[in-house]
C-alpha cells in the first residue's frame, strides 16, 4: 500500500488478518516485532497487530522503539530460551542490553533477533559489528539478523555465532538475484551445545524453494569464504551445519 505522503517510493506494509491462522497451520508460533515497518500505521496499528496475534495464540517479542515487551522467555523441551528483539534502526541499544542481562539470569539460552544494517549491502557494517559485540557482551548466545534484504556473512565471536542478515524470506523484490537468495537457519539448542543447520533458499515468482546440489554448494562455499570465523567454523558453514559447544 502506498503511503499518502509526498514520496511515491514510500511504502506502508500490511496484510489481511485472515492470513494469521494460516501461518499457525504451517508451523509459525512466535514472531519478532522489532522492525522499521511495525509502526507504518502508527501506535494504534501496532497495538491492533498485537491484538490479532494474541487472539490467534501467537507469542511475540520485540518493539520497534526498543521500549516495551522487548523479550519473552519460553520453556521449550526443558530449556528456558529467552527471545529478544532489537531494532537497530530506531531507538537506543541500552534498554536491549539491560533486557539481555535480566533475561540471561532467568534463561538457559538467549537468542537475539536484530533489525539493522544497510539495505542491499552484501557485507555487514562496522555499526552492526559493534552492536553485535555489545549484545554478546551483555549475554546473547546467538544473533539472527535481518533488514538488508540480502544474505550477509556470518561471524564467530567469543564462541557465539552472528548471522548478520538472512536476507528476504517471502518478498517481492524481483529485481536482482541476491534479493531472491535467502538463508534459513534450523537451530537446535541443547544444554551443552548449539547446532545450526544452514538452508540456502531461492525465490521464484515470490515462492520460496529449498536449494540442493551444485547451487546450494556454491552459495555455502561463497558464504564460508566471506565469513569471519575460524577455519573449522568456515568448513562447517560450507558443509551446512555449525556446532558450537559450551
Amino acid at each position: 500500500q502506498f503511503s499518502p505522503n509526498s514520496d511515491p517510493n514510500s511504502l506502508r506494509f500490511t496484510f489481511d488478518p485472515k492470513l494469521i491462522p494460516e501461518l499457525k497451520k504451517i508451523g509459525f508460533n512466535i514472531l519478532n516485532l522489532a522492525n522499521n515497518h511495525a509502526l507504518d500505521f502508527g501506535a494504534a496499528g501496532f497495538a491492533q497487530s498485537k491484538e490479532y496475534l494474541k487472539k490467534n495464540n501467537f507469542d511475540y517479542f520485540g518493539d520497534p522503539k526498543n521500549a516495551a515487551e522487548i523479550s519473552i522467555i519460553k520453556n521449550i523441551s526443558g530449556l528456558k530460551i529467552g527471545f529478544i528483539g532489537f531494532n537497530g534502526l530506531i531507538g537506543k541499544i541500552d534498554p536491549v542490553l539491560e533486557e539481555i542481562e535480566k533475561v540471561k539470569e532467568e534463561s538457559d539460552i538467549v537468542a537475539v533477533y536484530t533489525h539493522w544494517g544497510t539495505e542491499y549491502n552484501e557485507n555487514f557494517t562496522q555499526t552492526q559489528q559493534d552492536q553485535a559485540r555489545e549484545l554478546i557482551g551483555a549475554g546473547a548466545d546467538v544473533i539472527f539478523g535481518s533488514h538488508p534484504h540480502v544474505v550477509e556473512p556470518i561471524e564467530e565471536y567469543k564462541g557465539k555465532i552472528i548471522f548478520y542478515s538472512l536476507g528476504n524470506f517471502v518478498f517481492d523484490q524481483l529485481f536482482s538475484e541476491k534479493t531472491q537468495q535467502e538463508l534459513a537457519i534450523g537451530a537446535v539448542f541443547k544444554k551443552r551445545s548449539m547446532e545450526y543447520y544452514l538452508f540456502p533458499l531461492e525465490s521464484k515468482n515470490i515462492q520460496v524453494n529449498l536449494l540442493s546440489g551444485d547451487k546450494k554448494d556454491i552459495i555455502l562455499k561463497e558464504l564460508a569464504e566471506k565469513s569471519e570465523a575460524s577455519k573449522d567454523i568456515k568448513k562447517q558453514i560450507q558443509d551446512g551445519k555449525i556446532i558450537v559447544n559450551y
